[in-house]
């Protein structure tokens, strides 16, 4: 199975092969990443080995999501050679419990990372994903790197042997020395002493074969001569380095009081090598040299002086400081990354521990940089993500670090506080700037970011648990307070546990048959008649008993369960909805609510029309209910979704409605019919006189916009007779009845129902 669903990932289009035979499985992993990266990746398919092995050799994938348990092989074995196969692909091993053997053998085989099916949701399997991919390009840099230091080895090597082959040369030279300095003999005079006598090598021209630099030096430490590469390493030039000069001269600080111990042992004929960096005469650069130094002997044991090679190791050097660098900077902002936060944060409560101080450790993230990234390009958030850590830099002390982690989260540690309190004015400061906009190339975008904050020694006293709460803490600031900045509390990791526990369950309940559908009526109060019910989801669970929607439903979206719950939910209500018209209610309107996890979904409105056409439910029927926060979070694949649903003939409900700040327009830009005045205002007419305004005002506003309006939350005399007065159409809530069974809604239908639309009516 392939399609057409897309990310940007350092600029480029994520590539992400699953391998998965289970088909429910594969499902939900589709579901949380369209959740994850909407229409921003592209996914292959596999349901086998041999099917994902032919794939890595024929494509190009950024992430390999792969099952253990696979019909014809395990997904350890083919993580082992898909890494041999593409080096640059990240894998990810999904588990149905983690052990720790299966751990070790899937990291030993070169698994990026490793995910429990009971853990699967959304925020972990993308960053799962991003740190994973990010990793791998930082890995194979390393590589390229270490490639590079292996050739620049083998330069070296290589340099090292023209340095043996030019031995005879070194000895000819010596023997010249003696030679001019009267002696008849060097101590270690070898072959080829024929050619001298014949004049085929003239004496400094023995030295100017290769690149091999050979600098003689007298035994006063003063320089006699250096061959031509020995002189363009210097700078100098040739007459120059003919020229009587300190050996000593030619190095700087340390390293001169370096080159002065060396050339003693090598005058007393110790052999060895130093590293000492020499500073260019013409263009100031400094170069990294290995030097060696040989005493030169004559025949009455006298010294000639040294002969001095040298192999430039600048370039070395340089590949090996930018590879260590590379592992312990973020490449995009230069910031730390990963690695070396780790480092730092160890350090940071070491140092506060001896002093009795204080560590504030901040993880924050940016709001909405995903629809920055996709509405301006990747390019420009590229650039914003490095004025954000510019922005961060002028916010906290220089004493203090900030590190990338990926993608727009950064953690900034706080050094040296006095108390836990100092923490929240930097938190501030950094929300402010980031609050500022930002003007790239002629755009101008708006971001803010959600802080999490966790102190050393009060919330935890390692590292390790001092990031994972102020993670936890920076979760909690998202879900209520975006734009904002929350400090750890243990009630943080009770709800979290909670979560934890719930989630496993929740997979759980469909086999277990523990959810439900429940349908609550909803009346014409101009007739009392039942025009529609909505159905609503419930979760007895056998284990935590009931559970309220609030509590699992945003679990259900963030983990992708949502996906396949919402399709059974869809089945359940459309069938019933068939045997409630065929018994006679034929003009009964169903209302089923769509989470925007489910309108993400590659093909989600085929997959209606297919249900539609399976249980004989017409169109028209149909209201499909979304919340105005669900179509902002991507407003152009809610406004492409809900027009194919549209075009079908479904009709399109805005729930909750005046609780966000785009109500109009959406109601503008979206062929929406109906709205529903959220509970919230319903409540409040009684009491509140803004609430009976805005309710007001939207029955006046639907009414002239051709929508019908429908007052949900209606539980009172009181209530139900302020909507006739503003002559609202159509209304829900306990006053008519409790959501109920389908088996009890024909009852109720005939019974109670008509009591209570005779009281509408009069």
């Amino acid at each position: 199975m392939s399609g057409r669903l897309q990310n940007a990932l350092g600029g480029l289009e994520l590539r992400v092969l699953l391998v998965e035979d289970d088909r429910s499985d594969a499902l939900l992993v589709i579901g949380l990443l369209n959740d994850v990266y909407g229409d921003d990746y592209t996914l292959v398919q596999a349901t086998s080995c041999k099917q994902a092995l032919d794939l890595i050799r024929a494509q190009d994938f950024d992430v390999a999501l792969i099952d253990y348990c696979l019909p014809d092989g395990s997904g350890v074995d083919l993580i082992e050679v898909a890494c041999r196969e593409a080096p640059g692909l990240a894998t990810i091993l999904f588990i149905g419990h983690l052990e720790e053997s299966v751990d070790l053998k899937a990291m030993a085989a070169g698994a990026s990372d490793i995910i429990s099916k009971g853990d699967l949701q959304r925020a972990p399997l993308e960053r799962s994903i991003r740190y994973s991919v990010e990793r791998q390009k930082v890995a194979l840099k390393l590589r390229r790197s270490e490639a590079e230091l292996v050739r620049r080895n083998d330069e070296l090597s290589s340099a090292q042997a023209q340095l043996g082959a030019q031995t005879n040369n070194m000895i000819l030279l010596a023997e010249h020395l003696a030679q001019s300095e009267g002696h008849e003999e060097v101590a270690f005079l070898v072959p080829d002493a024929d050619k001298t006598a014949k004049g085929d090598i003239q004496p400094h021209a023995l030295t100017e074969q290769g690149q091999v630099c050979i600098w003689h030096v007298s035994p006063e430490g003063i320089s006699r001569h250096m061959n031509q590469a020995m002189a363009s390493l210097l700078e100098i030039s040739q007459e120059e380095s003919d020229g009587p000069a300190d050996f000593l001269s030619y190095f700087d600080g340390a390293a001169r009081d370096s080159a002065a111990g060396e050339l003693a042992k090598w005058f007393r004929g110790i052999a060895t090598a130093f590293e000492a960096a020499v500073v260019g005469r013409r263009s100031g650069d400094v170069k990294q040299l290995v030097l060696s130094g040989s005493p030169l002997l004559v025949d009455n044991g006298g010294s000639a002086g040294l002969l001095i090679t040298a192999v430039d190791i600048t370039e070395r050097r340089r590949i090996e400081a930018s590879t260590r660098e590379l592992a312990r900077q973020d490449p995009l902002t230069g910031l730390l990354n990963r690695n070396s936060l780790s480092e730092h944060l160890t350090q940071a409560l070491a140092s506060a521990n001896r002093i009795g101080r204080s560590v504030g450790l901040l993880c924050l993230d940016l709001d909405d940089f995903k629809s920055i990234n996709d509405s301006l390009g990747h390019p420009f958030g590229d650039k914003l993500l490095t004025i954000v850590a510019e922005r961060l830099k002028s916010a906290v002390r220089a004493s203090d670090s900030i590190a990338r982690l990926g993608g727009d989260e950064f953690v900034v540690i706080l050094n040296h506080l006095e108390s836990s309190d100092q923490v929240s004015v930097p938190a501030q400061t950094i929300l402010d700037r980031l609050a500022e906009p930002f003007s790239i190339n002629g755009e101008t975008a708006f971001t803010g970011a959600s802080i999490g904050i966790a102190v050393y020694p009060a919330d935890a006293d390692s590292p390790e648990d001092l990031l994972k709460k102020a993670d936890m803490a920076l979760y909690r600031s998202k879900e209520i307070s975006r734009g904002g900045y929350e400090f750890f509390d243990h009630n943080i990791l009770e709800r979290l546990q909670r979560r934890r526990e719930l989630e496993p369950a929740l997979r759980q309940a469909a086999q277990r048959n523990e959810l439900r559908l429940m349908y609550q009526p909803q009346v014409n109060l101009a007739t009392g008649d039942t025009i529609g019910v909505e159905a609503l989801l419930r979760w007895d669970s056998a284990s935590k008993g009931f559970l309220d929607p609030s509590e699992f439903i945003p679990l259900a979206e963030s983990s992708g369960l949502i996906v396949p719950i919402g399709d059974w939910v869809f089945g359940e209500a459309c069938r019933q909805l068939c045997v409630w018209q065929e018994s006679g209610f034929p003009d009964l309107r169903l209302s089923v609510n769509v989470s925007m996890v489910q309108l993400k979904r590659a093909g989600f409105a085929g997959s209606v029309q297919a249900m539609l056409e399976e249980t004989g439910v017409k169109p028209e029927s149909l209201v499909m209910e979304v919340t105005e926060s669900g179509v902002l979070q991507n407003l152009s694949l809610a406004k492409e979704t809900l027009g194919a649903l549209n075009a079908l003939g479904i009709g399109l409900a805005l729930d909750d409605f005046g609780t966000g700040f785009a109500s109009l327009a959406l109601l503008k830009e979206f062929p929406f019919e109906q709205i529903k005045i959220d509970r919230s205002f319903i409540e409040n007419i009684e009491t509140d006189e803004d609430c009976a305004a805005i309710v007001s005002t939207t029955i006046t506003l639907g009414r002239k916009l051709g929508l019908r309006v429908i007052g949900e939350g209606v539980e009172t005399e009181e209530q139900l007779a302020f909507l006739r007065a503003e002559s609202c159409e159509e209304a829900q809530g306990f006053l008519f009845s409790r959501p109920m069974r389908a088996d009890d809604f024909g009852d109720w239908r005939f019974t109670g129902h008509r009591r209570q639309a005779a009281s509408i009516v009069s």
